[in-house]
């Protein structure tokens, strides 16, 4: 997969063995925690099993109310660049006869009685953990909770107000417009630079700012995906799997009703436009910013930004900047021309120096520390 990504061989080959390595070195529970686990192959688990024999594995898996999932997912797909509507999404998940399309992305990674079954050939049942995630209306720590609880850790030995809390899901008309720049691009920007410029950038950064309604699973889509979520509870009761929460919240209709019913795909031009002007106000001042830092004829003067959100000039070596007028002044002595006696060469000393001597050409190395 490092090609989709835009990443060269050799800076995938070797991580899987690095990550152990920490671990090793680190003497405690080492945790690896990744969703493209949940797609693993049988013979990618057998793998992970056999690197691990040294170690008491443990394999946990999150998941959620499946009409959740299914929105969620499918605006991860375009955020990574895929142009699919909802409904083209919704028509991949099953079949003509009802059944769930065994093919398909969404279920390769999304059924949890799959991913489950495939992990339980090399873990025992009472290894195998299922934190479910609490609706969205619950309390913000209690999944946390869960998975402290799924792991072993006191939920109170860390501090989880250090960090600001950012919710990266976007609004279903905010969906519908990156559908429509996705379009418009037309492939023209590759890996690394769509990841970077536009999920991380564009949707993660300034489309998430936009407060809009989410999108929501139709009700008839609901009750395929209810069936789908009942089974699966009644199979992990049956395995005993080692359940963190309530696995009625894996099913959609067991929750509160959805404030809106509208499908994902009917947005207007005005909630298509809400939000927007600033969105662009902001990506307007980034490359400003950007075109200060940029070396050739094309740079501006450099701007920064202050803690308040505000942009000053920076000044340059040598220069102070008068930031009420925007004057740049030199700091360097006004020379000013005189007529004076040119000063003779001086005379080559008889064993000039060679030049500076030899210089330590030892390389630094840095080695991430977990």
């Amino acid at each position: 997969q490092h090609e989709r990504w835009g990443l060269p061989a050799e800076k995938i080959d070797g991580t899987w063995n690095l990550v152990l390595n920490r671990i090793r070195g680190f003497g405690g529970v080492g945790i690896v925690s990744h969703e493209l686990l949940a797609a693993a192959t049988p013979e990618q688990v057998a793998r992970v099993a056999r690197d691990t024999e040294e170690f008491e594995l443990h394999v946990v898996v999150t998941a959620r109310d499946l009409s959740r999932q299914a929105t969620a997912l499918w605006q991860e797909e375009v955020k990574n660049g895929r142009r699919w509507s909802f409904e083209e999404f919704s028509q991949s998940l099953f079949g003509a006869d009802g059944e769930e399309l065994g093919g398909s992305g969404f279920w390769r990674s999304q059924h949890l009685a799959a991913v489950l079954a495939r992990w339980a050939v090399v873990v025992p049942p009472e290894r195998m953990h299922v934190v479910v995630v609490p609706r969205s209306s619950g309390d913000p720590l209690e999944l946390w909770r869960r998975f402290a609880d799924a792991i072993g850790l006191d939920p109170d030995s860390l501090d989880l107000d250090l960090r600001p809390r950012a919710n990266e899901s976007l609004g279903a008309a905010q969906v519908a417009l990156l559908r429509q720049v996705v379009t418009a691009l037309d492939g023209r920007l590759g890996q690394p630079h769509y990841a970077h410029v536009v999920k991380r950038f564009f949707a993660q950064t300034q489309l998430s700012t936009i407060s809009s309604p989410r999108p929501v699973t139709p009700p008839e889509l609901c009750d395929r995906l209810d069936g789908v979520a009942r089974q699966w509870v009644e199979d992990i009761e049956e395995k005993r799997y080692a359940v963190h929460g309530d696995l009625v919240e894996l099913v959609p209709s067991a929750g509160p009703a959805p404030e809106s019913t509208a499908h994902p795909d009917e947005i207007s031009a005005e909630e298509l436009l809400q939000g927007l002007p600033e969105v662009i106000a902001e990506m307007l001042v980034e490359i400003a910013v950007l075109r200060g830092q940029v070396p050739g004829p094309k740079r501006l003067p450099a701007l920064r930004r202050t803690e308040d959100g505000c942009l000053e000039p920076v000044p340059s070596e040598g220069q102070e900047v008068d930031v009420v007028n925007g004057v740049e002044a030199s700091l360097d002595p006004v020379e000013t021309e005189t007529e004076t006696e040119p000063e003779p060469e001086p005379e080559p000393e008889s064993d000039p120096d060679p030049g500076p001597g030899p210089r330590s050409t030892e390389p630094g190395h840095g080695v991430p520390q977990g």
